[in-house]
């Protein structure tokens, strides 16, 4: 039996850590780049941190319209037919201010990296992202999504989305 689309959705957004976003320049030039994400389930986001003067991060500054790709391929019989799925979803993107910074660093390291050891490993010093750092926590906040239509490729092998209502409700 294939899952609900609530049930996708949350698997998703929660298991799955890369995502890839594209921007637009100044000048209209497109780009992609993948980061590490963790899910805000709360607020319907995504939370990462990039190099503040990557090219996707310069783009944000300028346009926060953003749209991103989540895909996975190694879900076997629990993505039933054939074992992939994925989400296209777009939003607004905005760079978290320094009075929220801890809040959000302690939130991006809990839940990126559960255990604590590893997470002390991992985790980067906190001045990195205060004013003047190298690096920037952003905040992705959805405001649509797509899931792949996993039957109608099972009916017609047409590869098309479904428009995924927001919020995602609570799986029951």
């Amino acid at each position: 039996m294939m899952p609900s689309t609530t049930e996708r959705c949350r698997r998703l957004l929660c298991t799955t850590r890369f995502i890839t976003l594209a921007t637009a320049s100044v000048q209209g030039s497109p780009w992609a780049s993948t980061v590490n994400y963790v899910y805000r389930r709360q607020t319907e986001s995504l939370l990462w941190y990039s190099m503040s003067d990557s090219l996707h991060s310069q783009n944000i500054d300028h346009d926060p319209n953003i749209s991103g790709s989540i895909f996975r391929t190694d879900l076997g019989t629990s993505a039933p037919p054939v074992g992939l799925d994925g989400i296209q979803l777009s939003g607004f993107a905005r760079s978290v201010p320094d009075d929220e910074i801890e809040v959000v660093y302690e939130e991006y390291y809990r839940t990126n990296f559960p255990d604590v050891l590893t997470r002390a490993q991992w985790a980067l010093p906190l001045s990195d992202f205060k004013k003047n750092g190298k690096r920037s926590f952003y905040i992705l906040t959805i405001q649509r999504l797509w899931l792949l239509d996993l039957e109608r490729w099972s009916y017609d092998k047409n590869d098309q989305r479904i428009e995924v209502e927001l919020p995602i409700p609570d799986a029951n």
